[in-house]
This record gives C-alpha cells, sequence and structure tokens, in this order.
C-alpha cells in the first residue's frame, strides 16, 4: 500500500487554493506563507506576492511574469525556466535559488540577494559578455574608461568604494534592462559631494537603456 504523505498533500493543497483564488480573479497575496509549495507550470502572471515566504518552493517553468515579489522569500526555491519577465525581485531573498535558465529579462533585481544561486543559463551567467558599449566615456593614454560615480555601495552592500581599490561585481548582467546587477557608473561627473572616479576596461561595460554597468573598476580619486 502506498504510503500517504500529509505534507506533500498539505503543499499541494496549498498551491491549488492559490492556484484557484488566481483563477477566479485574486491577485493579493502579500505574505502568504508557501514554503515548500508546488507551483510547478503554475500561471502567477501579475500576482501580487510581496514578502511571500516562498522558501524551497517549486516554480519550475511557472508563469510569473509581471508579478511583485518584492522582499519575497525565495531561499532554495526551483525557478529552472520559470518566466520572471518584468517582474519586480526587488529585495528579495534568492539565496541557493535555483534559476537555470530563467527569463529574467526586464526583471528589476534591485539589491536583490544571489548567493549562491544557479545563474546559468540566464542573463546573469558570467560566461555572458557585456556589449562592451562605452562609447560614450572619455579614455585613458592607456585606453581604459573613465567613469563617475557615488563612493556608496547600493547595489551590493558593505562600506563605501575606496581610493586605489578594485571592486569586482558579485553579479553581472547583461539584460538589455537596467536594474539588473553591476557596478553602475556614469560618463560624466556626478554632482554631489561624495562622487568618485573609476576606471575600467570597456569590454567590462554594458550599456543598457539609459545606464551602464561594469564588472569591475578601480578607484583612483
Amino acid at each position: 500500500m502506498k504510503k500517504f504523505n500529509f505534507f506533500i498533500f498539505l503543499y499541494d493543497f496549498r498551491a491549488a487554493t492559490v492556484q484557484a483564488a488566481y483563477n477566479a480573479g485574486r491577485r493579493n497575496f502579500r505574505f502568504a506563507w508557501l514554503a515548500e509549495a508546488n507551483f510547478r507550470c503554475a500561471n502567477l502572471q501579475n500576482a501580487d506576492l510581496p514578502n511571500a515566504n516562498l522558501q524551497d518552493a517549486n516554480l519550475q517553468n511557472a508563469n510569473i511574469q509581471d508579478a511583485n515579489l518584492q522582499n519575497a522569500d525565495l531561499q532554495n526555491a526551483n525557478l529552472q525556466n520559470a518566466n520572471l519577465q518584468n517582474a519586480s525581485l526587488k529585495n528579495a531573498i534568492l539565496l541557493r535559488a535555483d534559476l537555470h535558465r530563467a527569463n529574467l529579462q526586464d526583471a528589476n533585481l534591485q539589491n536583490a540577494d544571489l548567493s549562491n544561486a544557479n545563474i546559468s543559463g540566464t542573463c546573469l551567467d558570467p560566461s555572458n559578455r557585456p556589449n562592451a558599449d562605452a562609447a560614450a566615456f572619455q579614455r585613458t593614454i592607456f585606453g581604459l574608461c573613465i567613469g563617475y560615480r557615488t563612493k556608496n555601495q547600493p547595489y551590493i552592500g558593505g562600506p563605501d568604494y575606496e581610493i586605489n581599490r578594485t571592486y569586482t561585481a558579485p553579479w553581472f548582467s547583461t539584460s538589455d534592462t537596467c536594474c539588473h546587477p553591476g557596478l553602475y557608473v556614469c560618463p560624466k561627473p556626478v554632482a554631489v559631494a561624495d562622487g568618485i572616479t573609476v576606471l575600467f576596461r570597456a569590454e567590462d561595460c554594458h550599456h543598457a537603456e539609459d545606464k551602464w554597468r561594469v564588472k569591475q573598476f578601480r578607484v583612483v580619486s
């Protein structure tokens, strides 16, 4: 006789309940507790899920396009092949999440924690090459680009950038959208007291919309 697993039943029932409510027109699932729930191949487009607990949830092949996942906890979640286009993942926790081949085009990843996440096959894959569009930047006599920014680290946290130190982005996106991971720079001096000057290689630069981000830079002044 096949053993009945109550917990698997509970997780599937919870996911089915949310999906039924979604199909009935509901979109507000704020602060929902959906840890380990099975949303494989589910349609949650435009769902409002800020602060939701989706730890260990199965969202493989799910349609989460345009969804609001700000501050959501997606630790260890399975997001393989998920459609996250235009989704807001601002401040989301994606620690150890599996994002293999997930569509992150136009998704807002500002301040998202991607530590130890599987980002292969996505716009964050380290094997991707930036578009190297650094035409707007002046060059040094050695061919390095001269960029400007503030000395604080709003995208990766930590202390202020220091002069004569080199910094590398922990995650870098080659998507054609802004609000994606990288070290952001401007081609013109920043009109603030805490502005700094940096040098970087053109091949490390990616131009997306009206912003530029680089894989690595060195602070020179």
